[in-house]
């Protein structure tokens, strides 16, 4: 599973969780009413009133202790993320800067000058991403119609 796939799935987990806790939460405050209103008095009717309470505190922490791990593993993947698409962009631009290398070497040797080369290249540079750009969606489209291929076959 990719870090976009996981990162996904924390957030459903996170969002199901904070549900649950809202649905659950109105019983345990009825309970608590009811515990309060209880016409027990005495030492038995505190000690339902604060074994209740604790378990209302248990409940709570509980929760609030697995709501804090899923949103450390969101900002975990997240950060993940990022440094993948940092690395991503570090690599393109190394790739970048050793083509327009290539490119003023062979214009340097076709006898422009280097300052020709500079004024013309961010032009160069922009028909260069385009084409890589171009190149992705076609290996995209051939991915998305051999998966498309291999389904109809599927049992």
């Amino acid at each position: 599973m990719n870090l976009k796939d996981q990162l996904n799935r924390e957030r459903r987990s996170l969002a199901r969780m904070q549900q649950h806790h809202e649905a659950k939460l109105p019983g345990w405050k009825q309970r608590q009413s009811d515990i309060q209103n209880n016409s027990t008095f005495g030492k038995a009717g505190e000690q339902v009133r604060q074994q209740v309470q604790e378990q209302f505190e248990t409940w709570k922490g509980i929760h609030e202790q697995a709501v804090e791990s899923v949103k450390q593993r969101i900002a975990d993947l997240e950060k993940q993320l990022e440094e993948q698409a940092s690395a991503v962009i570090k690599k393109a631009r190394a790739e970048l800067d050793t083509v327009k290398q290539e490119k003023l070497e062979q214009w340097l040797l076709d006898g422009g000058t280097k300052e020709s080369f500079l004024n013309v290249w961010p032009d160069m540079e922009a028909e260069l991403l385009r084409q890589r750009v171009m190149s992705q969606d076609d290996q995209a489209d051939q991915r998305a119609a051999i998966a498309q291929k291999r389904s109809q076959f599927a049992i």
